[in-house]
């Protein structure tokens, strides 16, 4: 029997791939399962505890270089360095040829009855041709299969130029030779681990799922239904001396770590940081529960977070010769020639000017910074850095611009038309220092940090800055309180992305003084929320992966919007698509529904085509995998808006679906048009409407005064003031608090509710009340605005969500977004009328609730502080709003003049009242409207096109009582709130209750007038 240890050459694949087999057959835990044990190590870290203690029995002490090679394979993802350019598509055909199959084979790996893995469908067709012997071993040592991996990512040309290099051009072998070598007499097992190492995801092969039916995925099983091993994990059962993960806290280069840890113990370098090796970026919490997190300090910072790309540079100084610069991205990959438009403004705020070898350092320095597009010397948005690093990069990203004239694309106003080329450019905003010379700064308190970094940096407008920051002392709860709710609030109202908050003597990368991150969307029910048309869905590899469902469960949802909702087949313009937001409850829901549904199978046939709609998908958008014959109104929620590479429509950023509305309960045509969208975006995001420069030019003609812009001063004032007191409100009701801990989570969703401002919409919780929401819904489905009036009808839904709940807050409908003027900006009208017998509304605003208080409407609120040009009569008097009025032939004729909306009470249904129930049968179908907002803007207190002849409008409350006066007083004054360029062309509205016919005469007495 030979005793002497195996050479490492035989340290082979398949025996790495006998790790994979045996966390392969660990079983999911369904809900149901009993948990695990808080000390109990997961089945997959004492597989792998076993497998490294069997290894280093059989091989003995492993060559250096053998941790880098195992740990590059057991986490793909993690090797940052090769890339291969390959995914399912092109690696399946890649093995067709390798193997010699037809690459229909492989096209069906993601279809609904297949695996979803490309690897396990390469192991089900090799075992059928496999003519080895079950207990072969492939001769490859996972040394071969590295160096052919180097090999094959060397075709590639966003592999590390440092691999690059070990395979000259001149002598590369091609893709296809490369690849048969690898998977040459591979066992079938061992070829599917090969295959998703490639694809640089083990997963599905390594976490297989239990079951694929998509209801028993999402009900049964949840993402913990297995424990995957971790790198951290992995680590410390393969280094108990924790010195890969003391390397791995400083590099972010797996390979150093690697290295260093093969290196013998009495030579092992310094863990400080090193130019050209990328330091591991620390990564800021998202959490709105800032103070309670960082109580433990004395002073903490509130710096703004600007949107654009991480980058952390390398700024090396050469004898005689302008200093070096290498830049690495926040995907850990060398970025140096993709921002080569930034080195010489990197040189210029260092005081290396013209070419000089001199500046304001001395040594070595790395800087973290986010590099942002400038126009002029304010900050861009975060979408128009692809667009410069395309003109402007050097090597793989650079590309010369191409000039199209196309027509549509230039008349979009969002695009070309308002670009500002010539003062757009790449910029740099500094916000740490990590390193200076050979000593490290990873471990000095972040305010002597930041004292290095103002000495160095020099801000130059237009092209470098130095983040803005603004101080909280801790020393006072309340106040630090109130600062981080004003500072927050400024930031939010200036159109900027939210706060990093940082603790002043917090170290880099300090785990118990974390950087935390805010933004408005982290707050429940405070993103941006829009309603747009679901028109298809697919199965998403990643996001499937990340729920755990197989190809049978659409994780990834089509979105679109009108280009011309009032065609007879809707013209819809799909350009990006939705994967989060849901429950898996509410997912399966959505599944059930779309399985449920007709649908139609994409690509289709011109006799398979939708019937209700036509639509256009964005070039470059993955397909989907089915279209729904009737599409589905859904709402979504995010931070922001932003553009997809080539489109020219605006989406939200991190879109994530909040509700989706079956068709019964509201239809998909109610959702945004294109115009409205780009509207809303360029409000939301700071810019002005498309039209404002002609509007201002015409003014200017006729001296008018031109109109405030987003940017106005007394905008951004009235937006941060509102905002502050909505937080305020929010941390004192603990409902999504900015400064305590999250309260315990509500066994069903509350509602979102929105409150509206000069310049944006802030979102509330609501408590939820059922009979209510279900009256709301029903009235949901009312006239359609057209993309012109698409801003108006957001108006017009929220005096409807405000007026049919006039003592709890208002579950948002339609736009969030409602252009309503600063009433500081708008001189209040002359007259006032105040309302008679009604002393208590005058106090009380519609947000107003005993048990629900919501936030007090502030003095400088449109509703609060514009006047009512409102009358109120007396139904037992004569009054001046029945002049003209007079009842011939009954009510049939003396409404045929006008449109009609019948307000149904809460308390008493109408069919118990003998006054309601024959006068609904007496007023002409074609007189009555369906919701309030046709009747709005039926008689010209919107916007709207241009309709059939009206005279007056009239709102009939049925079955009046106490309630119901109280919703028709309300009702009335948020009508009469509504702004009109023009009020000579309102047209009056009565409102009238069915006690308004009991008079006897044949004039019906309205006890409002509306004009």
């Amino acid at each position: 029997m030979n005793n002497t240890n195996p050479e490492p050459s035989e340290f082979t694949f398949s025996f790495l791939c006998s790790l994979f087999r045996q966390i392969s057959r660990i079983k999911p835990r369904s809900l149901n399962a009993p948990r695990i044990k808080r000390d109990e190590e997961p089945p997959a870290v004492k597989l792998f505890t076993q497998w490294v203690t069997h290894l280093r029995n059989r091989f003995g002490p492993l060559s250096p270089g053998t941790t880098g090679i195992c740990f590059r394979l057991i986490f793909p993802e993690e090797d940052h360095k090769r890339k291969y350019d390959m995914k399912e598509s092109r690696l399946s055909e890649m093995l067709a040829s390798c193997y010699g199959f037809s690459k229909a084979k492989f096209a069906q790996w993601d279809h609904s009855d297949a695996s979803g893995c490309l690897g396990q469908e390469l192991r089900s067709i090799l075992e059928q041709t496999n003519t080895n012997d079950d207990d072969f071993i492939s001769p490859k040592t996972i040394y071969q299969v590295d160096d052919l991996l180097n090999e094959l990512s060397a075709c590639c040309a966003y592999t590390d130029a440092s691999i690059i290099k070990l395979y000259p051009k001149n002598g590369r072998r091609k893709r296809k030779d490369i690849m048969r070598d690898l998977f040459c007499e591979m066992r079938p097992d061992d070829a599917a681990w090969l295959a998703q190492i490639i694809l640089k995801d083990l997963r599905p092969l390594l976490y297989p799922l239990e079951e694929m039916h998509f209801t028993v995925s999402l009900k049964f099983f949840n993402t913990k239904a297995v424990a995957m091993l971790s790198k951290g994990q992995a680590m410390r059962i393969w280094d108990p001396s924790k010195t890969m993960q003391n390397a791995c806290r400083v590099f972010s280069d797996l390979d150093r770590a690697a290295d260093i840890f093969d290196t013998p113990p009495d030579q092992r370098p310094k863990l400080v940081p090193v130019i050209g090796t990328m330091v591991e970026s620390t990564k800021a919490q998202k959490c709105i529960n800032v103070l309670s997190l960082l109580k433990a300090s004395r002073k903490i910072w509130a710096e703004i977070k600007y949107d654009g790309e991480r980058a952390q540079i390398h700024v090396e100084l050469r004898d005689g010769r302008p200093p070096h610069i290498t830049i690495f991205s926040k995907s850990k990959r060398d970025s140096t020639l993709d921002r080569h438009f930034v080195h010489d403004i990197i040189r210029e705020a260092l005081g290396f000017t013209d070419g000089s070898s001199s500046g304001r350092i001395k040594e070595n320095v790395i800087l973290d910074a986010e590099m942002v597009a400038f126009n002029g010397d304010k900050i861009d948005e975060f979408w128009r850095i692809r667009q410069l690093i395309e003109t402007t990069a050097y090597g793989i990203r650079g590309k010369i611009r191409r000039r199209t004239v196309d027509a549509n694309f230039e008349s979009q106003p969002s695009m070309l038309s308002d670009d500002g080329c010539d003062t757009r450019q790449l910029g740099l905003v500094f916000f740490d220092v990590l390193s200076m010379g050979s000593s490290s700064k990873l471990f000095t308190p972040y305010h002597e940090r930041r004292q290095t970094l103002e000495s160095i940096i020099h801000p130059i407008p237009g092209k470098a800055l130095l983040a803005e920051r603004f101080p909280i002392v801790m020393s006072d709860i309340s106040e630090a309180q109130e600062s981080l709710r004003t500072i927050f609030a400024e930031q939010v109202a200036d159109h900027q992305e939210g706060l990093v908050i940082k603790a002043d003597e917090s170290r880099y990368n300090d785990y118990k003084l974390p950087w935390v991150k805010l933004k408005k969307d982290y707050i429940p029910g405070h993103g941006d929320s829009i309603d747009m048309v679901l028109v298809g869905a697919s199965w998403e590899k990643n996001r499937a992966r990340e729920l755990r469902v197989g190809p049978d469960t659409y994780t990834t949802f089509y979105i679109g919007s009108f280009k011309d909702k009032f065609a007879p087949k809707p013209e819809l313009e799909v350009f990006y698509t939705a994967s989060y937001g849901l429950t898996r409850d509410k997912l399966e829901e959505l599944n059930f529904m779309i399985h449920s549904a007709e649908t139609v199978s994409y690509p289709f046939s011109k006799r398979n085509e939708p019937k209700n709609y036509t639509f256009s998908l964005l070039k470059g958008l993955n397909p989907p995998s089915v279209l729904l014959q009737e599409p589905l109104l859904v709402e979504l929620f995010g931070a922001g808006f932003t553009k997809f590479p080539g489109s020219k429509h605006y989406e939200l950023r991190f879109p994530r679906i909040q509700k989706w509305f079956r068709p019964s309960e509201r239809n998909w045509r109610n959702a945004l048009d294109l115009r409205s969208l780009h509207d809303l975006a360029r409000q939301v995001v700071g810019r002005d409407r498309s039209n404002k420069d002609a509007d201002d030019a015409i003014n200017d003609i006729w001296g008018d005064p031109r109109s405030p812009g987003v940017k106005c001063p007394l905008k951004r004032q009235e937006a941060a003031s509102r905002w502050a007191e909505q937080f305020r409100w929010l941390d004192e009701g603990k409902k999504g608090s900015l400064t305590e801990p999250d309260p315990p989570t509500p066994s069903k969703r509350p509602r979102a509710t929105s409150i509206v401002n000069a310049s944006t919409t802030v979102t509330i919780r609501a408590p939820p009340r059922p009979k209510l929401q279900m009256e709301i819904e029903r009235r949901e489905q009312g006239l359609v605005s057209s993309s012109s009036a698409a801003n108006s009808q957001g108006a017009v839904l929220d005096v409807i969500n405000r007026a049919l709940t006039p003592t709890s807050p208002t579950r948002r409908l339609g736009l969030t977004s409602i252009q309503t003027p600063i009433s500081a900006l708008r001189p209040p009208p002359s007259n006032h009328h105040q309302l008679l017998d009604n002393s208590k509304s005058s106090n009380q605003t519609p947000f107003s609730h005993e048990r629900y208080p919501g936030p007090p409407t502030p003095s400088s609120s449109p509703v609060a502080a514009q006047p009512l040009k409102l009358t109120y009569h007396r139904q037992e008097k004569a009054n001046p709003c029945t002049e003209n009025l007079t009842m011939k032939g009954g009510a049939t004729s003396y409404f045929a003049h006008f449109h009609v909306w019948f307000m149904k009470s809460k308390n008493k249904p109408s069919q118990s009242c003998e006054t309601c129930r024959p006068l609904r049968k007496m007023v002409l179908t074609d007189r009555k409207v369906h919701s309030l907002n046709s009747l709005v803007l039926a008689c010209g207190w919107e916007q709207a096109p241009p309709g059939a002849y009206v005279n007056k409008g009239a709102i009939i409350a049925l079955c009046g009582d106490d309630d119901m006066i109280e919703k028709v007083q309300a009702l009335a004054q948020n009508i009469q709130s509504l702004p009109s360029k023009n009020a000579s062309e309102r047209k009056p509205i009565f409102i009238f209750n069915c006690k308004s016919f009991d008079s006897g005469g044949t004039t019906p007495i309205p006890i409002f007038k509306l004009h």
